[in-house]
């Protein structure tokens, strides 16, 4: 197997999960790990060297600009990375005959009709959905391709950006932290989604599936559900609408994946989200 992006939040936690079936490579781009090799998604000839080096059986594609405002504010420099890069990987790959899982996300939808299904036209409304619809638009032409859309990822991660590190690093200093009162997610918690997707690739599952949590909720029921399991002060969370923010993104407000379809293909259960963070918190100990 080989994991591109090894060093982040759902590359970690896939480099974790498949290495309990069997050999793993990682890479990591800006943050050097032990054991990882240097890989530079936007660099034009390295993805057919690397495939050549490391022959895996399966590519999983965790390597990306994940950060919305980014996007919004250098598209080109962005894309380059989880555009043009993505798909120069994904081309490789299909040229050596190896599957390609890619990790997309709810906001390839415009957040007016979810919990979205599959099969439910895309509609993005900034930045980041529109390189992530584009990159799902050219896997339908490629053979064997796995694209895993998903929301909200949390778990234990080195860089601290995900939303419940912000919060568990912000409140317990007695900090506010102003949370969207209009966006839904399907918040997955990282190991669980890398413990689902090594099903869905061993049972050889193609096209779309929604690997997120098991329901949708409210940021602002997410964030409270956080602070009740880590014992945080939920009165320091202000709900507050998406347009006061000052956000240059917009962001879709209802919209939430369904995961039926998921929990259909795999045996390992997708987690509520207070199962989530009761487990993120367990991991801690």
């Amino acid at each position: 197997m080989l994991v591109v992006g090894a060093s982040g939040l759902v590359g970690r936690a896939c480099m974790t999960a498949f290495g309990r079936r069997g050999p793993v490579v990682g890479t990591y781009h800006q943050r050097a790990a032990a054991g990882l090799v240097s890989f530079d998604l936007t660099h034009p000839a390295a993805a057919a060297a690397l495939l050549d080096r490391v022959a895996p059986r399966v590519v999983i594609c965790a390597g990306a600009d994940p950060h919305v405002e980014g996007c919004e504010i250098d598209p080109a420099g962005t894309r380059r990375v989880n555009v043009e890069g993505t798909l120069r990987l994904a081309a490789a790959a299909t040229q050596a005959r190896v599957p390609v899982v890619f990790f997309s996300s709810e906001y390839v939808f415009d957040g007016t009709a979810g919990p979205y299904t599959e099969d439910a036209p895309r509609s993005p409304i900034n930045e980041y959905g529109r390189q992530k619809a584009e990159v799902e638009i050219a896997f339908r032409a490629m053979p064997g391709s796995l694209v895993a859309r998903t929301s909200g990822v949390f778990g234990w991660s080195d860089d601290g950006k995900n939303f419940v590190l912000q919060l568990l690093a912000r409140l317990p200093r007695g900090e506010r932290m102003r949370v969207p009162d209009d966006q839904d997610i399907t918040p997955a918690y990282a190991p669980n989604l890398a413990d689902v997707l090594v099903e869905l690739v061993e049972n050889g599952v193609i096209g779309i599936v929604h690997v997120a949590g098991a329901r949708p909720v409210n940021r602002v029921e997410f964030a409270r559900a956080a602070a009740r399991v880590f014992n945080l002060d939920p009165d320091l969370i202000e709900p507050t609408p998406t347009a006061a923010l000052g956000l240059k993104a917009r962001r879709p407000r209802r919209a939430g994946l369904s995961t039926a379809k998921a929990a259909a293909l795999a045996r390992t259960r997708l987690l509520d989200p207070d199962e989530g963070l009761e487990a993120m918190r367990v991991a801690r100990r």
